[in-house]
């Protein structure tokens, strides 16, 4: 026995009584007319690649997602990172963002962790990094969970 799989949206369009057991009667007819034709179904190597590219594409679209929630904390903390970095993934805005979820406040150090060419906009990244990001965003930021520590600022 031949067995396809055939896709039955073009014939669940004809509005009439529908029952399981007509169902079938009505594709077994349309078999017999030849009427169907079976779907293409992708070698077992096709499809572990088909499923790959998919879990790709979800972990990208996953990844953007975050680190636009991450700009969007960093704008409720008046943190204007993004408007100097030209990327929150670089080099030297994660090593900034590292600094302030571990507890640094001072714009000063933090623009001074930046490296190479972004170094010469420490001026524009002090003003940048001018904010009031506090334990309640540190707790929440997607790159890092603080750790349960006693010494945390009171002022929330």
């Amino acid at each position: 026995m031949e067995v396809w799989l055939v896709n039955t949206a073009p014939i669940k369009s004809i509005s009439r009584r529908k029952t399981d057991v007509k169902d079938a009667e009505w594709i077994a007819q349309l078999l017999e007319c030849g009427l169907l034709r079976p779907s293409f179904v992708p070698p077992p190597h096709i499809r572990r690649l088909r499923m790959l590219t998919r879990y790709r594409v979800q972990l990208m679209a996953d990844r953007t997602r975050e680190i636009t929630r991450l700009e969007s904390m960093l704008e409720d903390a008046s943190v204007k990172l993004s408007s100097v970095a030209a990327s929150l993934t670089s080099v030297s805005a994660r090593a900034m963002l590292g600094a302030l979820i571990n507890g640094e406040s001072d714009p000063r150090v933090l623009a001074d962790s930046a490296k190479g060419t972004m170094r010469r906009k420490i001026p524009a990244l002090t003003e940048a990094l001018t904010g009031h990001f506090r334990r309640p965003a540190r707790a929440a930021c997607p790159l890092h969970a603080e750790p349960n520590r006693g010494d945390r600022d009171r002022a929330g």
